[in-house]
C-alpha cells in the first residue's frame, strides 16, 4: 500500500469493480473502488504562498 499524494484529473469505470484513474501528468492506474480519497480545497492544501 502506497499513501501520498496526486492530482487526478478523469476517472473512468472499468468492468472489474475497479476505476482507472487519470493524474496531472499524464500516468494512468486502475485502483479498487474502495479506495479512498480526500478531495481538499484551494485553501487546504498546507503550502505556503510562496510555494503555490
Amino acid at each position: 500500500m502506497k499513501i501520498g499524494h496526486a492530482t487526478v484529473v478523469a476517472t473512468e469505470p472499468l468492468d472489474d469493480d475497479r476505476t482507472l484513474l487519470t493524474f496531472l501528468y499524464g500516468t494512468k492506474g486502475a485502483a479498487d473502488n474502495d479506495v479512498t480519497v480526500d478531495v481538499l480545497d484551494d485553501d487546504e492544501w498546507g503550502w505556503d504562498e510562496e510555494q503555490s
